[in-house]
């Protein structure tokens, strides 16, 4: 291992160990990151949504991923985005990408699945960039993920004020007043409050003095009371997962971890048998549909059950990335995905795509193991993984695979640079 002017030489990574300026780097890697957020926000009454054909807003979200790779390619030119690719689990993330490219060519909508595809493939890439150059610049990459979120959610509730004079925009889905975003979807503006609260509450525990504390406490209380206005209820219950289990992880000692989680486990048990007893008379007097609807999941059960009779049609590359939205609509006109990204994967891409995504969380689970430290990736995969039981987070173009890739790729490069300087 030969060393010149900062960069590791006879090294198939090469790597800069020297810090730059921390403003400077944490501000270039925060303004790629909000041009990600920012073309998944809902600028348009109307989008593709409803349907499986690319429309406007397919093409301002395209667009704003392409300006955010530009930015990438200005501000660091190829070489992090070579190294990211690399690492192998972001390898396997983008041959999803690919498979999900060459299947547009069996696809009933090949044109819809050959730009998902490359959305999916451009921010897989681009996460990878962000997070290796985070890592070898010895940048924290939750700094300026979360400087990106804070900044859309503001950006969005000055969009609700906009639109009709008050930041709490409710909007009736399917007979629910929900909270939304501008014009964006409950659930969708749901998960940019989860992902802020995923990389807020954390700075709770770092925070040095009272006073910031009590602020950071006070901001994740406050997206907390607009996460719940979303009505989104797999968004709050990963919510609170996710800040019990940040709380039980900060704990000093591992016997008080322990003491903790059986507490609240046994606290939230009680809690519902309690709220079980109180109802208990008024269950019988309860619409059946109503019972029905929440025995099915919100109607889940029945569209898996449609979506993997279609998936029996063509188990061993699948119908095409995101053909699952032509037959979803088929069933219910709000199912534009299957709601559970394993049958999401078998539909569109078949067995090949399932062994993609099995070797992919095999992977991170043996990285996982090997670090001694989890990495942030592990928590916030997990967080993903749990919501992909009831959607598709993980295996779809949006603002998480786009923080999951970033967040891979800087703890693997951080990993192998403590390791090397070790």
């Amino acid at each position: 291992m030969i060393w010149k002017d900062g960069f590791v030489i006879n090294s198939t990574s090469p790597a800069p160990f020297t810090k730059s300026t921390r403003f400077t780097d944490v501000a270039a890697v925060a303004i790629v990151s909000l041009f990600v957020v920012v073309a998944f926000s809902r600028w348009t009454s109307t989008s593709e949504g409803a349907s499986a054909e690319l429309g406007s807003q397919a093409l301002i979200t395209f667009a704003g991923i392409a300006l955010a790779c530009a930015l990438s390619l200005t501000f660091w030119g190829l070489r992090p985005s070579l190294a990211g690719v690399r690492t192998p689990a972001i390898l396997l993330l983008a041959a999803y990408a690919l498979f999900g490219i060459i299947s547009s060519a069996w696809s009933p909508t090949p044109f819809f699945s050959l730009g998902k595809s490359i959305e999916m493939l451009m921010l897989v890439i681009l996460g990878a960039t962000c997070g290796v150059t985070a890592a070898w610049r010895q940048v924290p990459i939750q700094s300026p993920i979360l400087i990106a979120l804070a900044i859309r959610v503001l950006g969005s509730l000055a969009q609700n004020m906009w639109l009709g004079g008050t930041i709490i925009r409710m909007n009736d889905y399917f007979g629910r007043q929900r909270f939304t975003f501008g014009y964006l979807h409950p659930n969708e503006s749901a998960k940019v409050i989860l992902f802020l609260i995923l990389f807020l509450w954390p700075q709770f525990f770092s925070a040095k003095k009272t006073g910031h504390k009590l602020i950071i406490f006070l901001l994740t209380l406050a997206n907390g009371w607009l996460l719940y206005l979303t009505d989104s209820r797999t968004s709050i219950g990963l919510a609170l997962i996710a800040i019990i289990a940040i709380a039980a992880a900060h704990l000093p000692s591992n016997r008080l971890r322990v003491i903790f989680t059986i507490t609240v486990l046994l606290t939230a048990i009680a809690t519902a048998l309690g709220v079980v007893w109180i109802i208990e008379d008024k269950l019988a007097s309860l619409d059946p549909a109503k019972v029905a609807e929440w025995m099915t999941l919100n109607e889940r059960v029945p569209l898996w059950q449609a979506m993997l009779t279609e998936a029996l049609d063509a188990p061993i590359a699948g119908h095409g990335y995101f053909a699952s939205r032509l037959y979803g609509l088929q069933v219910y006109p709000w199912a534009v995905h299957s709601h559970n990204m394993i049958i999401e994967t078998f539909l569109n891409l078949g067995m090949i795509g399932l062994f993609i995504l099995g070797v992919f969380y095999l992977l991170l689970a043996a990285f996982s193991a090997k670090v001694a430290k989890p990495a942030a990736a592990v928590g916030f995969l997990a967080a993903l993984t749990i919501e992909g039981m009831l959607s598709i987070e993980v295996i779809i173009p949006g603002i998480g695979v786009y923080i999951l890739s970033a967040l891979i790729t800087h703890a693997s490069w951080r990993h192998q640079l403590q390791t090397l300087r070790s």
